[in-house]
């Protein structure tokens, strides 16, 4: 009993428990193939999966900064700032669904052949669909400046009557005079001229109206020189049409649909799959 308690498969003597201490070292001992470095990989890969994305991010965050201050703090510059806003809501749409894409490797191909013209296609169509939207903006809110920049020059005959907006708290700057009368290459227009309390000869009493102003006209609607005055660079937005919007809009509904078919859309990445691949090889 003895001597087959101290024997081996090779006849050699050994220890009691050697055996036992050593196999369960060997079993213990890491194998090249058993995946157990996986999880040391992945964490190393999920350090900065979206190296481009995040870049652009950070270095949109500032340059938005400075569009602001551009529209908010000058005047020089505003019509800069607002492009500089503009670029940088574009180049975030990119980053953000850059950084969304999936990495892992099932479906690459197909994400680079659809996904990638459709990433594209939409931020063209957010930076198409932005300008126009300013452009809007800007011959809405400052009609003005806008006939400043774009309109031609003319001189118009203004009507006895004009009406203007008055309450308690304020009186409009415009003084609107319908079935004003102008000349543009030769052919007859009527339409309406707005004033500005500096045409008036007598802005005390409301009245003083006079004959003739000179005036920029864009279609049947002009405004009075002295009403202009200094025109903001921001107008020079007002050029952009508002055609392009709705074209924009479909192309960017059509690219979300390309994104989705595509499966751009995801959380893994390609060092966790090969962890988890790892054993069963």
């Amino acid at each position: 009993m003895v001597e087959k308690r101290f024997a081996d498969d090779d006849g050699h003597a050994r220890p009691p428990g050697s055996a036992g201490r050593d196999g369960d070292a060997e079993r213990k001992r890491p194998s090249a193939s058993s995946g157990a470095a996986a999880p040391e990989t992945a964490d190393a890969g999920d350090g900065n999966p979206h190296p481009v994305a995040n870049a652009v991010i950070m270095l949109g965050v500032p340059v938005g900064v400075v569009g602001l201050i551009f529209v908010l703090c000058t005047n020089s510059f505003m019509a800069t700032g607002f492009g500089i806003i503009i670029g940088v809501l574009t180049a975030l749409v990119f980053a953000i669904g850059l950084g969304s894409r999936d990495l892992g490797p099932d479906g690459r191909t197909r994400r680079l052949i659809l996904g990638v013209p459709a990433l594209l296609v939409l931020t063209a169509s957010v930076a198409v669909s932005l300008s126009t939207i300013m452009g809007v903006a800007v011959r809405l809110i400052d009609p003005a400046d806008y006939h400043g920049r774009y309109g031609t020059k003319v001189e118009a005959h203004i009507p006895d009557t004009c009406h203007y907006y008055r309450s308690t708290r304020r009186i409009d700057a415009d003084i609107t005079c319908d079935d004003a009368r102008w000349e543009l290459n030769g052919t007859a227009h009527s339409g309406t001229i707005v004033l500005g309390w500096h045409d008036i000869t007598q802005p005390e009493t409301s009245s003083g109206l006079p004959e003739t102003v000179e005036a920029y006209v864009i279609g049947d609607k002009g405004y009075s020189v002295k009403r202009i005055g200094r025109v903001e660079n921001v107008a020079v937005w007002g050029a952009v049409p508002i055609w392009p919007l709705p074209v924009a809009l479909v192309l960017a509904a059509l690219a979300a649909a390309g994104l989705a078919r595509a499966r751009w859309f995801g959380t893994s990445a390609p060092d966790q799959r090969s962890a988890s691949a790892g054993p069963n090889t």
